[in-house]
């Protein structure tokens, strides 16, 4: 099943823009939110999950090697529109993601269940979200992830906040870039159109990326 996209996504993704957060490394203050998370939902995989344009992003992963999978293939992007906690007890029981390949395969989860970390402006902006191997509930528990979730959405608003005071070369600034060489018998356009199949072959990939060109055919040089 396809996740839903939201009305208002461009302001969404303007207000996580903003925060600077995305592709920054892991950061201690998140994992002592996600480590938490884990400890009372008694789930030995946890995440602070952000959803940008075409990915979901990991800020914080415990019991996991992955950062980025595809946002259409994550469980959060489709419970991260519904303001309460949501608790999957059988992901094989559930028509939205019997099908995934980390329900099918390794590794393959039954129990997942999430907070979303809500702006003042409404935004959710993705999910603290925890996860089991084996079917199960929760209960009380509900209460300490979205206190947990606020604590995310509370930093995260913190660090765009200091963004925005700041003077404006002390901002982050990313970018995607296409590297051409200049080959032998290459004019300046062919180099150009080189450095721009590059670029955007980068950007699906996230922002602070660099894509080498790859060689022209014999009729380009």
């Amino acid at each position: 099943m396809i996740a839903p996209l939201p009305r208002n996504e461009a302001a969404w993704m303007d207000w996580l823009d903003q925060s600077g957060v995305l592709d920054t490394p892991a950061e201690k203050a998140f994992d002592d939110i996600t480590r938490p998370a884990s400890q009372v939902c008694g789930a030995p995989i946890a995440a602070i999950t952000l959803l940008d344009r075409e990915r979901r992003w990991f800020k914080s992963i415990l019991g996991l090697p992955i950062k980025e999978p595809p946002r259409d293939l994550s469980f959060c992007a489709h419970t991260v529109f519904q303001p309460e906690v949501v608790v999957v007890p059988d992901a094989r029981s559930d028509e939205r993601f019997a099908a995934r390949p980390f329900v099918k395969g390794e590794p393959h989860v039954r129990f997942y269940a999430d907070a979303p970390p809500v702006t003042s402006e409404g935004f959710a902006l993705g999910t603290l979200c925890v996860l089991d191997r084996v079917p199960r509930a929760l209960s009380a528990e509900k209460a300490v992830l979205e206190m947990l979730a606020r604590q995310v959405v509370g930093r995260i608003g913190r660090i765009r906040q200091a963004i925005k005071a700041a003077p404006w070369p002390t901002r982050p600034v990313t970018a995607s870039l296409g590297v051409a060489p200049l080959g032998p018998g290459m004019d300046g356009g062919t180099l150009v159109e080189c450095a721009d199949r590059a670029t955007y072959r980068s950007k699906p990939g996230g922002r602070n990326r660099v894509t080498p060109a790859a060689a022209p055919a014999p009729d380009e040089a």
